[in-house]
């Protein structure tokens, strides 16, 4: 870990991976992290809400100008200063500065690329981590989020519901889900940006199946205390997804009477009938049908192909397609 020293870390994704565990669990507690972000969601981040859900409002200057909204013409000077002045210290206390946004997988290519080298540019090098999923998993797991979210926040004031199979030829999925299954150009792009000996591929599914393993790697190669991280994160889970949940929506969007009760209802209350059900089915997702995956399967194959063979990734492991 020497030659990493004085080197923040960054994580980048991808949605759908455990993002929330370890940024709650691990990243805003660590002894070790000095946590930059995203504070995203827990009611414990509540009054970090106005600041965009980072740290404070230094991080939220510089992500404004490298990450969000001046990403074509940032002003560079501001950004350094601020990281000087409010984020290399940390490392006088010992600690690793942590920003943590799985948007930065995401997005069409070209801001994704403007906002790893906005990254380079502010931070200097890094070292960076990015977890993947099998690429069918994580689409049908995408669309249960994106189900949840539309139904509890009624985006446009209506409840939302298509069949997972239309969903993947709307326009809705090609705007802001196709995005997911470009994970290896996303790598690729990192390691031209920092370097592919700064850049560690994690596997979600190594997360399911060993824990407090998949913790300790992570800390390790972040140059913090594993012990620690065990502690903090191994076996917690947020996200938790739900049988009930599902089926409640459907039956919102099948029938108008029930959609109609649904938007009356407070924000709060339709959280509580879709969410807080005590009957968790942890392996219950919508699945995809065979030609669905057969199209996911071959946009993938030859992206996983290299990363198994650029990081020794256990790929065949758990099925990706090779």
């Amino acid at each position: 870990m020497e030659k990493y020293h004085k080197r923040p870390f960054i994580h980048i994704g991808l949605p759908r991976t455990g993002t929330k565990t370890i940024q709650w669990h691990l990243f805003s507690r660590h002894s070790g992290i000095e946590y930059l972000g995203i504070y995203d969601g827990n009611e414990r981040f509540r009054h970090l809400r106005k600041l965009n859900n980072v740290r404070d409002p230094s991080v939220q200057t510089i992500m404004k100008e490298i990450g969000w909204e001046n990403i074509f013409n940032p002003d560079l000077g501001l950004c350094k200063r601020l990281y000087a002045e409010s984020i290399a210290t940390a490392f006088d206390r010992g600690k690793i500065p942590v920003w943590s946004w799985e948007s930065l997988s995401m997005d069409v290519f070209k801001n994704r690329r403007a906002r790893a080298e906005n990254l380079r540019q502010v931070f200097g090098p890094c070292r960076v981590a990015i977890t993947i999923r099998h690429p069918v998993s994580i689409m049908e797991s995408a669309y249960f989020q994106i189900m949840r979210r539309q139904n509890v926040h009624l985006r446009k004031g209506k409840t939302w519901y298509l069949p997972i199979d239309k969903w993947l030829n709307s326009r809705h999925f090609k705007k802001e889900s196709w995005h997911h299954l470009e994970y290896e150009r996303t790598i690729s792009l990192y390691c031209n940006v920092f370097s592919e000996e700064a850049i560690r591929v994690f596997v979600f599914e190594d997360l399911r199946e060993n824990p407090g393993g998949f913790i300790e790697k992570l800390c390790q190669f972040i140059g913090i205390d594993p012990e620690e991280g065990v502690r903090w994160a191994a076996g917690k889970a947020e996200n938790a997804r739900s049988a009930v949940t599902l089926d409640r929506i459907r039956q919102i969007g099948s029938s108008g009477v029930r959609s109609f009760i649904f938007r009356k209802m407070r924000q709060k209350k339709r959280n509580e009938y879709l969410f807080l059900s005590g009957e968790r089915k942890e392996d219950e997702l919508p699945r995809i049908s065979s030609q669905g995956r057969n199209q996911i399967e071959d946009f993938t194959r030859k992206g996983n192909q290299r990363l198994m063979a650029r990081f020794a990734l256990p790929l065949d492991k758990y099925d990706y397609p090779l």
